[in-house]
């Protein structure tokens, strides 16, 4: 059977991923990634867990390429007042870029995760990228890995869920069935904006905070501690809630408003990544505009080498920076940055 690189964290999706690839007859070898100076308690856990399923398992060391490729391209976002996705950077750059390349070099011939998401074929016989079953699946971090590795890629997890996954981990007695899901970046320790203030301290300079026509409300307390549609910690008492809906980094203004104020129909997307056959003009397709927001139908038109998304009903909070993903139905088109948003008002 072929040989198979499963990426390995320490958690329990990627651990019975490299279980169920061994009960389909894979070869398997499991590569945990270290990003950090001082390596991750995780590293220990996806030890131990590829010595349980007795496969081999390496640590690659990618500080370097890491801080290169994911690390710069998300502080100097936060610095110029965009709000990044580290996760989609890192998947195209580093999971399925250089781990893609250490499983060439160890005779893989594929990857594996434990992403919810699923991998299937069109008519044509051409490999898809398709959402996981999972309520919290996971193809909206993965619309930016290249086309041409899909074939090359596998997710076991893709019909599973959450507690499908524990239940199983629990039954075959793996040592992080119970482990809990890690909430914080895993790239960092502790909160990102004290790396953040090490490389950029001028995104922490009190500035001054502006409602929608301009008029003084207060001063922030940096550009970096604010991302679009924020409520809390504005430091402002008005009598009624607003809301970030602008971060100007180079005037170091941040503009508020109200509810109503956040909504958009309109936005521009560049640096298009694109996993299957592109919408045609004025098709009508679902897109999401982050990881949590629910999925809304919008109409697709071109403008220039810019992809403008037309959403047939306001979405919420749109920030530049972030990833517009888009579906046709259940199959992952593609996507890009945000570049430019159209408010209702």
């Amino acid at each position: 059977m072929a040989k198979v690189l499963v990426a390995m964290s320490g958690g329990v999706d990627s651990s019975l991923s490299a279980y169920l690839l061994l009960q389909q007859g894979y070869e398997v070898i499991g590569a945990t990634m270290n990003f950090l100076e001082v390596p991750s308690p995780s590293i220990k856990d996806a030890k131990a867990v590829a010595e349980q399923l007795r496969i081999p398992h390496y640590v690659f060391n990618l500080q370097g390429e890491f801080q290169r490729k994911v690390l710069q391209p998300f502080l100097l976002g936060y610095s110029k007042g965009v709000t990044p996705n580290p996760c989609v950077l890192c998947n195209r750059m580093i999971k399925f870029g250089v781990l893609w390349e250490k499983a060439n070099e160890l005779g893989c011939s594929y990857i594996a995760t434990g992403h919810y998401a699923r991998i299937s074929s069109d008519e044509k016989g051409r490999k898809v990228l398709l959402k996981g079953r999972a309520k919290k699946e996971q193809s909206y971090f993965l619309y930016n890995i290249k086309a041409e590795l899909l074939d090359k890629i596998l997710f076991p997890l893709g019909d599973w869920d959450k507690e499908m996954v524990r239940e199983k981990a629990r039954e075959i007695g793996l040592a992080v069935a119970d482990k809990e899901e890690s909430k914080d970046l895993c790239f960092v320790r502790g909160d990102y904006r004290d790396l953040l203030r090490r490389h950029f301290p001028d995104a922490f300079k009190e500035g001054a905070i502006l409602d929608s026509e301009g008029r003084f409300l207060g001063f922030h307390k940096g550009i970096a501690n604010y991302t679009i549609g924020q409520r809390e910690g504005l430091g402002i008492a008005l009598g009624e809630r607003y809301y970030v809906k602008e971060i100007r980094a180079e005037e170091n203004i941040i503009v508020v408003g109200r509810e109503e104020e956040i909504e958009a129909r309109e936005i521009w997307a560049d640096n298009l990544n694109w996993l299957s056959e592109p919408p045609k003009e004025g098709e009508t397709v679902g897109a999401k505009i982050r990881y949590g927001s629910p999925e809304k139908p919008a109409k697709i038109f071109w403008d220039g080498e810019l992809l403008r998304v037309e959403f047939l009903e306001p979405v919420r909070a749109p920030a530049l920076g972030q990833s517009v993903v888009l579906y046709r139905d259940e199959i992952v088109l593609g996507g890009g940055i945000i570049c430019r948003i159209s408010w209702l008002r």
